[in-house]
């Protein structure tokens, strides 16, 4: 891959990604300031670093536990170890992440937690619907999202909007509880901040899957830099999007499918995703980068003795849950 094109996708994801970051902090010490003057931006830097070490430590395993996953325990012949070893080794990671089955038929992967308490889950309908190379590229994905500490920079903004969303409840309480003042002129009522109050908790939410979109572009371009490979991740994606529309056109609509708006949205658009790994792909060499036999196609034959889940996907008043 030239540097010049990798670079230039790395330098745009960092700057995205730290304008960002300066924007949900910034909202926070403002709506903080507006709540209790520099007095509230001491009690908010305060508050943030407990529960960032707090939260850290225990989210990722709590995530695990919600999707009902269970350590992956694969036989040397399946691959996956030593395909995680050697990801894990170009990604400079001093720590392996550990492998985890989700008995799921969503194609579903994500990781959590950083250096020893790292973790890859990966689910059963993933295993059984990728390809290996396709599979290659998923994993490295998620091996980039460690190794760019994602869990790290969305916890960090997750504090931040929940820190922001009590605030503004505090606020719009004391405005309910100061109302009758208001109506006979006993106070003056600031239009403005209370404006900021009420709409603070849509704008972080909206920060936040910003954020989230564009630590999902620096997770693909470290794919392919860690497997010279980016049209394995880029067939993967197009093949998850795939089955998530046939079980969301037969769940709901069967004759069609809405549209998510992209702003509202945790992970880009696959077609953009692909755009960029395709635009990629033209600077690769025709065998990857550094290729051998722990990271090239292989026959599929990962979950060999398991047997597929029969638990078909529901639905919920919270949605679709598998």
């Amino acid at each position: 891959m030239t540097n010049s094109r990798f670079f230039r996708h790395r330098l745009a994801n960092l700057l995205e990604t730290a304008l960002i970051m300066a924007a949900l902090l910034c909202l926070l010490l403002y709506i903080a300031w507006l709540f209790a003057g520099l007095n509230g931006i001491f009690i908010i830097l305060i508050a943030a670093i407990p529960s960032l070490i707090i939260g850290g430590a225990s989210a990722g395993r709590l995530v695990l536990h919600m999707y009902r996953a269970t350590p992956l325990n694969l036989s040397a012949s399946s691959g996956l170890p030593v395909l995680v070893s050697e990801l894990s080794k170009r990604a400079d990671l001093s720590c392996l992440p550990e492998l985890f089955y989700i008995p799921s038929s969503a194609p579903l992967a994500f990781s959590v937690g950083l250096g020893r308490n790292g973790a890859i889950a990966l689910s059963d309908g993933l295993l059984r619907l990728l390809s290996w190379r396709e599979l290659v590229g998923v994993i490295a994905h998620e091996v980039g999202h460690i190794a760019g500490s994602d869990t790290r920079v969305m916890g960090i903004a997750d504090v931040a909007s929940r820190l922001v969303a009590t605030i503004s409840f505090a606020g719009q309480l004391l405005l309910v509880l100061n109302l009758p003042l208001y109506l006979f002129g006993l106070a003056s009522l600031p239009l403005f901040p209370i404006v900021v109050m009420m709409f603070s908790p849509l704008l972080m939410t909206l920060l936040q899957l910003a954020l989230s979109r564009s630590r999902e572009y620096e997770a693909d371009l470290t794919a392919a830099r860690l497997t010279g490979d980016p049209l394995g991740l880029a067939s993967a994606l197009q093949r998850m999007e795939h089955f998530q529309n046939l079980q969301l056109r037969r769940l709901f609509i069967p004759y069609g499918r809405v549209e998510v708006p992209s702003v509202l949205r945790t992970h880009p658009g696959t077609a953009k995703r692909v755009e960029r790994l395709v635009d990629l792909a033209k600077d690769m060499e025709t065998e990857p980068v550094g290729t051998d036999a722990r990271i090239v196609d292989r026959p599929h034959q990962i979950l060999m003795g398991i047997n597929a889940p029969t638990r078909q996907p529901r639905r919920r008043l919270s949605g679709v849950w598998y």
